[in-house]
């Protein structure tokens, strides 16, 4: 893509001066995996002081004061750089206390560092912690490879203890076409060892095929009972919110939070919409929205937040639409799929089609699917859900 000035005519640019809430500290960009779907590249780079301290005076400045600020620490894999996480943390409850703020701390970790200083580190700093585990043995081991080739799952269980003591914890499981077969015995091991927030992502950019998705239609079915909490406490919090959310026929302003509420700061202290942009687009200066030694480029964030609208996502075409349907139907506003689609990410997007407010097919097939669990095996509202797909405009689950 061009630079903003140049980009797609047909997107109209709306001034905002709107504060955020969230903001992404990409602390390193090393990593001691080498997990070969991850979309951020690696680097030896971390952030230096005075990088992390210009990034808390913007996080402050650029923050609504009325509102708790967050801050996530990410990578690469962040625990590689504990220092830094613990000079932050202490830097802006310091600033916070000072300013009456309200402030919370996230991290998303692969897991294999948590050792028991890490672990007091978290712990110290109240720490939430998103966890990277794709499931039992072969599951973990076919794409999280360490960096010699070895697989990760060994590191996993040599720290499972401490995990497990982390706050607010939560675990992420890639889903990818071969690992789809594993699904079901994955959750199943999650729960029977005492994780008790799971949820599951497939990798929209993989190549799914028809046997694969067969595969992983028959995963979400046999996991529907997970929407609510097992004997064990545990709930699949994806199958539970897609639920929720084709029961509300929910309609939302914006596909995400990428650039309207949230930014993500890299290493060398620039501006993305998202965490996702610094992988996919590390490189690219026109999905950079400035820095934290100039502020937002005001333009180039603009662009990014009218193109999350959900008004103007276009829908995933690819004869999705016959010709005849008015345009006004082939967006995905007017798709009953969309409350539980992935198509609101304007990263993922740009990357596969080229544009971020243009999805790929694929995830129709993927909300298909989801919205099938939703509708074939929970029946005690059923009628709802019958009623809200009936009264959409378009894209259906037919």
């Amino acid at each position: 893509m061009q630079h903003t000035n140049n980009m797609e005519a047909e997107q109209k640019t709306r001034v905002s001066d709107g504060k955020l809430t969230s903001f992404t500290l990409l602390v390193t960009a090393n990593c001691n995996l080498r997990c070969d779907y991850c979309y951020t590249p690696k680097h030896p780079r971390q952030m230096d002081r005075e990088t992390a301290d210009r990034s808390i005076d913007f996080m402050f400045a650029e923050s609504d004061p009325a509102s708790p600020l967050s801050v996530t620490y990410f990578g690469g894999e962040p625990l590689m750089a504990p220092a830094t996480i613990e000079y932050v943390c202490k830097q802006v409850l310091k600033r916070a206390e000072a300013e009456k703020r309200e402030v919370s701390f996230s991290m998303t970790t692969n897991g294999t560092l948590v050792d028991q200083r890490n672990t007091e580190l978290i712990q110290t700093y109240d720490i939430k912690t998103k966890i990277s585990i794709d499931g039992a043995g072969t599951a973990q081991d076919l794409h999280r490879k360490q960096a010699d080739g070895s697989g990760s799952f060994s590191l996993i269980l040599k720290h499972i203890d401490n995990i497990r003591s982390l706050p607010g914890l939560t675990v992420r499981m890639t889903v990818t076409p071969d690992t789809a077969r594993h699904l079901v015995q994955s959750v199943q091991w999650l729960s029977d060892n005492g994780f008790r927030h799971v949820f599951f992502t497939p990798v929209v950019e993989a190549d799914w095929d028809e046997h694969s998705l067969a595969t992983l239609y028959d995963a979400y079915h046999e996991l529907s009972p997970y929407q609510k909490r097992n004997d064990n406490g545990m709930q699949v919090s994806n199958l539970q919110r897609d639920y929720s959310r084709l029961r509300k026929g929910s309609k939302r302003e914006y596909g995400c939070g990428a650039a309207v509420s949230m930014a993500a700061i890299d290493p060398r202290g620039h501006l993305y919409p998202c965490h996702r942009f610094t992988g996919y687009f590390a490189h690219t200066d026109d999905c950079r929205i400035g820095d934290v030694r100039n502020g937002f480029n005001q333009e180039k964030r603009n662009y990014y937040i009218e193109t999350n609208r959900t008004e103007n996502f276009s829908g995933c075409g690819a004869g999705l639409f016959p010709d005849s349907t008015p345009s006004s139907e082939g967006t995905c506003l007017a798709c009953s799929l969309f409350p539980v689609c992935h198509a609101s990410c304007i990263a993922v997007n740009r990357f596969m089609t080229g544009k971020p407010y243009a999805p790929s097919p694929v995830n129709r097939i993927l909300a298909q699917i989801s919205a099938s669990t939703s509708l074939a095996c929970c029946s005690t509202d059923n009628d709802t859900l019958l009623t809200n797909h009936s009264n959409s405009n378009a894209g259906g689950t037919e």
